[in-house]
């Protein structure tokens, strides 16, 4: 059995929780399967073979108003049944009253138009954090119906499964991480989906097709570094949905989608979280 490293953040702020995920959001490159949250600390967990040093430099250099002293430090652990730990932490959530995410031991959850069951093995991609809320709400309200749609960074794929659910014709889901890819492909099958192409590697993979629709929910790096190549992905008038990243990133994603033809069509803000929609003229 593998053991996992703890990574330990402690940092100062007066917003405790948003400082959190803005920790959370540079980590996500990083291979963390987990993490918990508490006061003005944050725990990271990973398997040890999938620990990187580079981490912690990049913790030193981090300067946001937000939170100040931010301190790390790391510890090895046994491997836990992590599986356990997070059903006794995943809840159902109901979005826009429409779709509810689920694990498949909740057991008399309310009705709702869209039931997506995910197998609860990592923090991001369960619907809880904002982005991925935001990113459902905005899907819910979009014309999927015969679509040719990118997942790009899928997680548990809860973003491929709703296109599908929303009747889209064609999905790719695309992932760097071997986890997420076994976890998509885990959660396709419980969700009966046949209609996901699951892909372990770059964006490069899908440079064969053409997607009428994108949905990139990332961070902002990943994102800026690659909006020419979702907008070479996209047909004409077709739409590019991102997120991870702030309000005040906002401003830097739309002039550099301006570059490549992507212009923002609009936004929403949860908690200081922003989600962009641009369609490609």
């Amino acid at each position: 059995m593998n053991n996992y490293i703890k990574l330990n953040c402690e940092f100062d702020s007066d917003k405790p929780e948003l400082a959190a995920d803005i920790i959370i959001a540079e980590l996500n490159e990083y291979n963390f399967e987990s993490y918990e949250k508490s006061g003005n600390k944050l725990f990271a967990y990973t398997i040890e073979n999938n620990f990187s040093d580079k981490v912690i430099k990049k913790l030193e250099k981090l300067n946001y108003p937000l939170f100040t002293n931010l301190k790390s430090s790391i510890e090895v652990i046994p491997q836990k049944n992590w599986n356990n730990i997070w059903e006794s932490n995943f809840n159902p959530i109901l979005i826009n009253k429409k779709c509810i995410i689920k694990a498949p031991f909740h057991k008399n959850t309310p009705k709702a138009e869209y039931e997506i069951i995910i197998e609860p093995k990592m923090s991001f991609g369960t619907g809880h954090h904002e982005t991925t809320s935001l990113m459902i709400k905005n899907m819910l309200q979009i014309d999927f119906s015969n679509k040719n749609v990118l997942d790009i960074g899928c997680g548990t794929g809860i973003l491929s499964i709703l296109a599908s659910k929303l009747n889209a014709k064609n999905i790719y889901a695309i992932d760097i991480d071997k986890w997420a890819y076994q976890n998509t492909l885990e959660n396709c099958k419980l969700n009966n989906i046949k209609n996901i192409k699951i892909i372990h590697g770059e964006i490069q993979a899908a440079c064969s097709s053409t997607f009428d629709i994108i949905l990139a929910n990332i961070n902002l790096n990943v994102i800026f570094s690659s909006i020419s190549k979702y907008a070479n992905l996209l047909v004409s008038e077709g739409w590019l949905i991102v997120s991870g990243f702030f309000e005040n990133e906002i401003k830097l994603i739309q002039n550099e989608a301006k570059k490549h033809g992507l212009y923002l069509s609009s936004k929403i803000i949860d908690d200081n979280w922003a989600i962009c929609v641009f369609i490609k003229n």
